[in-house]
């Protein structure tokens, strides 16, 4: 849990590229590795989507290795679609101008489906919808959003949260992802009643400050010597 946090601090390119060393060290296609380097450059890294997302961009990247990690058969769509998952959150409608080349619309069509309205999003009917639908596209598309929802989970202790956010963990996300990975759907129940116990809060936000205090202190060392 401890580490899981920690990589939220860690520099974008940084985690990036250990996780194109690891699809390497897999034995992963040549084209796979060329498309999500790619997508990586030309979408993730430039300009117009760092400036919504610039705290943001190590979210997408692990949700990716995760994904990657969890599907038996795993091509470059699948890693591109996980990380350009939030796209539209971020860029809304704009997103549909990026070229056919970077992000084909078959892709695009699951980001829409998996972006949710945040105008209803506390709207309990609306969420069943929302969730039903990504379930009904395919499993892979729900197992997905778990990771993602997981990963979102880890973030969780660093932040005071209305109770609906993990009751969502609870009514809709598990019973669905169970029913592609039960193991995965316990892992996510478990971890975020573990989140959500704030004497675990506690004492974790106090070990990622102290790892936030040493990064700031070296940046510090750093900028002296030079």
């Amino acid at each position: 849990m401890e580490r899981k946090l920690i990589a939220t601090s860690t520099e974008p390119d940084l985690l990036f590229e250990a996780f194109l060393a690891h699809l390497k060290k897999a034995a992963m296609p040549s084209i796979v590795i060329e498309a999500v380097t790619r997508v990586y450059k030309n979408i993730l890294r430039q300009d117009v989507f760092l400036k919504s997302a610039k705290n943001y961009l190590t979210h997408p990247i692990r949700v990716a290795a995760n994904y990657a990690s969890t599907l038996e058969a795993v091509g470059a769509d699948d890693i591109v679609l996980a990380l350009c998952h939030n796209l539209k959150e971020h860029l809304g409608d704009d997103f549909r101008s990026i070229p056919e080349s970077d992000l084909p619309d078959r892709i695009k069509s699951q980001i829409d489906i998996m972006t949710i309205d945040r105008s209803q999003e506390k709207d309990r009917n609306y969420l069943m919808n929302y969730y039903d639908g990504i379930e009904n596209h395919s499993s892979g598309l729900i197992l997905l959003k778990g990771l993602d929802k997981l990963d979102n989970a880890f973030i969780w202790v660093l932040r005071d949260l209305e109770e609906r956010h993990w009751q969502i963990m609870f009514d809709f996300v598990c019973p669905r992802v169970a029913k592609v990975d039960h193991e995965l759907a316990v892992y996510i129940s478990d971890l975020t009643n573990y989140v959500i116990s704030e004497p675990k809060k506690h004492e974790l936000r106090n070990k990622f400050q102290s790892h936030i205090d040493k990064i700031q202190e070296r940046e510090n060392r750093i900028g002296v010597s030079h």
